[in-house]
């Protein structure tokens, strides 16, 4: 029971206290998207608004590396690294420290050259915001867990929660296990799950190094080669 969906876990809700008539208890009320066979299902268009809640947050146009040595340094700023300076194609070195009191224009580093270096790094590497591309985790109310993407500009998925609603619209698009969407087929409802967003960036972290496991299990936390 609850009289707060947005602040709620869906899984565990059996009665809604809020107006029936509103657009957030429509889409618990839907009838959830079936999990049976979704790899088999090709090019479905949502006919009803369905209610879940974000699980995880990936922006897969960023670099995964680059993400986990930012949330690490967000963790523990002891990690910090003054810049990333690429020494060929296809190599690139860390650089954890620089000697500031040596004004060495041949072989030194100065911490102007750094600071330079890192936002030219940064920028390039972050990009537009208005051109990130996220895949969700998304769960609907009977625990099911389902895959989304956006197809154009939501710069609002960048400030989401775990735990956070988000109401996928009619049109909205299933194919082969993925749910698409534009700004105008999703809604974004926000709120939260407290426990869920403790330790969050560790557990963010903790998803993106096991995702590079995947890809490449011959690299270590570091991004180096283990064999």
């Amino acid at each position: 029971m609850t009289s707060d969906l947005r602040k709620a876990d869906i899984t565990t809700v059996t009665r809604v206290l809020e107006d029936p008539n509103s657009l957030l208890v429509q889409a618990f009320n839907s009838e959830p998207w079936p999990a049976k066979d979704v790899f088999e299902q090709k090019l479905k268009i949502l006919d009803r608004p369905l209610l879940f809640q974000v699980c995880m947050i990936d922006n897969v146009s960023r670099s995964k590396l680059t993400q986990v040595d930012e949330l690490q340094v967000m963790i523990d700023p002891r990690r910090q690294k003054v810049d990333r300076l690429s020494t060929s194609r296809d190599r690139q070195e860390l650089i954890s420290e620089v000697n500031i009191d040596e004004d060495d224009d041949n072989n030194g580093v100065t911490s102007s050259n750094a600071n330079n270096n890192q936002t030219t790094s940064a920028a390039k590497e972050t990009g537009n915001l208005n051109q990130h591309v996220y895949k969700l985790t998304l769960q609907d109310k009977n625990g099911n867990l389902f895959y989304a993407i956006n197809l154009e500009s939501i710069p609002g998925l960048k400030t989401c929660f775990f735990g956070s609603k988000l109401i996928l619209l009619p049109g909205a698009v299933f194919n082969r296990g993925m749910f698409t969407f534009t700004n105008s087929t999703v809604k974004l409802m926000y709120g939260l799950i407290q426990q869920w967003n403790e330790g969050k960036l560790q557990k963010v972290s903790d998803y993106l190094q096991n995702e590079l496991n995947a890809q490449n299990p011959t690299l270590n936390a570091n991004g180096k080669r283990t064999a």
